[in-house]
């Protein structure tokens, strides 16, 4: 079982996100578990963080990280990780006609993390406290800096907003448009 929020936001966005983890003195990893500098983090995400599919990690000091063998890839199942999935523009197969020249839609970010998982005996394994609090903290700091949409499920921060009403950043999930205010 695991908990999420998905928001959608655009670089400028993500370097406030980056800002709270690292004021928190969070780890940010790779997904090889390589710990990433403020100064790399903002880089990678500046460049366009909808474009990068891959996933970062958010860990607290006593955070145990699980590596799948041999790819060393982190296992986000068994490690005290908060995954960041920065979202991407929308890869639509067989899109409907309304879809078609849209080349701005963008699918959702969010923070995810398992709470528990089973060992290889079948023994729930909760994760530790820390990591629910900093998922707690970035909940609650993606909901203070965005606005919900109307079907409730998803939150825009300010910066895609502003491109949002400006119809130059189209948020959608699958095969439909999510509406904001």
């Amino acid at each position: 079982m695991g908990k999420q929020i998905c928001f959608f936001a655009v670089s400028t966005d993500w370097q406030l996100i980056f800002e709270h983890v690292f004021n928190k003195n969070l780890i940010l990893m790779d997904n090889y578990g390589n710990k990433q500098s403020f100064e790399e983090t903002l880089n990678t995400f500046a460049q366009c963080p909808q474009k990068n599919l891959s996933h970062y990690y958010i860990a607290v000091d006593k955070s145990r990280v699980v590596q799948f063998q041999p790819s060393l890839i982190i296992d986000s199942m068994k490690s005290d990780v908060i995954e960041i999935n920065a979202g991407h523009l929308s890869r639509l197969i067989n899109p409907p006609e309304h879809l078609l020249d849209a080349d701005n839609r963008y699918e959702h970010a969010r923070f995810w993390y398992a709470t528990s998982y089973y060992d290889d005996e079948g023994k729930t394994i909760r994760k530790i406290d820390e990591i629910d609090k900093v998922y707690s903290s970035l909940v609650r700091f993606v909901r203070k800096h965005s606005i919900k949409s109307q079907d409730g499920y998803f939150y825009i921060l300010p910066n895609a907003y502003r491109l949002y009403k400006e119809n130059k950043f189209i948020p959608c999930s699958g095969l439909y448009d999510i509406v904001f205010d």
